[in-house]
């Protein structure tokens, strides 16, 4: 995949399940956030979002981010959770 370059093709990234551009002047300003599609997981495989700062750091943090249903399974359900049909990938 071709590595984001502007807020928009962030948004529309097939790895981009929503998100949430909280970027504000002040005391408010929360960065952007990527929720990544199921089966997805940031680099160190702990979690489905991404969030950073710039479009640039979402930019090459989504660049790491890794398909692994298994990881994602286990760091974004609680074994109660039924499992959901995800891709093979």
């Amino acid at each position: 995949m071709t590595k984001p370059k502007t807020f928009k093709q962030l948004t529309i990234d097939p790895r981009v399940a929503d998100f949430s551009d909280e970027r504000q002047r002040g005391r408010y300003n929360e960065g952007i956030w990527l929720y990544l599609m199921p089966g997805w997981v940031v680099a160190d495989g702990h979690c489905a979002s991404v969030h950073e700062w710039t479009v640039k750091e979402c930019a090459d943090e989504l660049a790491r981010c890794r398909y692994s249903p298994d990881t994602w399974v286990d760091s974004c359900l609680t074994p109660e959770e039924a499992h959901p049909l995800l891709p093979a990938g």
